[in-house]
């Protein structure tokens, strides 16, 4: 069962990208513009200096779901079988 915070289409709105560029940026394939960090910091509040290092050490996209499920919770995003 997957989980996710918010959905992909629902992160694109806020942060004015299309769903499949979130969805690269939260399984790890896509690294943030800084662009991209000064809008995650002026929607959720994560510090540009906090997302560069997390971006420099490899965990951008573990920290930006980490920040999702703490700011929306866990939803579960399974398909039924």
């Amino acid at each position: 069962m997957a989980r996710a915070a918010i959905s992909n289409p629902t992160v694109g709105r806020s942060l004015r990208m299309a769903p499949t560029s979130v969805s690269r940026l939260r399984s790890g394939s896509r690294r943030p513009s800084v662009d991209v960090m000064e809008r995650v910091q002026r929607e959720y509040g994560w510090e540009i200096g906090a997302q560069v290092e997390a971006r420099r050490m490899g965990r951008y996209h573990i920290d930006l779901e980490t920040l999702l499920i703490d700011k929306f919770g866990e939803a579960d995003v399974s398909t039924p079988a």
